[in-house]
């Protein structure tokens, strides 16, 4: 029979404590990055960044949004016919390209104005809405609106004025 060694507890608890807590800090440490880097849109939602003027969405793959852009006042509007996002009560404010954003919600069809600073031009064409693959199911669509560039053209070098009207010199008088 082998002698029993007594152990005291208190030696023993700091240790595991440690162990748990090295644990803990490690699975936050793990975690923390994936919120802060990748925030989640939920299925039927949207996110603007106003630095990048994208628009983004994840819809059901069911959905596919269309868009067209109007005058007076300019703006981008966006329709998703059959999906269900949540109204904004009020227009959300941002300064930039996109002023001011509203989500209206009519029956089952949700329609996203992007209203537009009337001093910056955007043309059509400029306008890209692209559909990226997630999860089985949804779609990413992303809008971008990018600025027209307003061709300049070269100011003509200044005219020299006119040289004064030519005086004939005359005669100095005789002395």
């Amino acid at each position: 029979m082998r002698p029993k060694i007594n152990v005291p507890q208190k030696s023993i608890t700091p240790v595991c404590q440690n162990h748990r807590q090295i644990r803990k800090i490690a699975l936050i440490g793990a975690i923390a990055p994936l919120a802060i880097v990748a925030p989640a849109i939920a299925q039927n939602d949207w996110q603007y960044n106003p630095n990048t003027t994208e628009l983004e969405m994840v819809l059901d793959s069911t959905i596919t949004p269309s868009y067209y852009l109007e005058n007076n006042p300019p703006r981008i509007t966006i329709d998703l016919p059959d999906s269900n996002i949540a109204p904004t009560p009020n227009p959300q404010t941002y300064t930039g390209v996109v002023t001011n954003l509203r989500v209206l919600a009519e029956n089952e069809n949700t329609r996203i104005i992007l209203y537009l600073d009337p001093n910056i031009p955007i043309a059509p064409q400029h306008i890209q809405l692209q559909r990226f693959d997630t999860n089985p199911g949804t779609y990413r669509w992303v809008l971008r609106p990018s600025l027209v560039n307003i061709a300049t053209t070269p100011l003509a070098p200044p005219i020299p004025p006119p040289p004064p009207p030519h005086t004939p010199l005359q005669p100095a008088p005789p002395p």
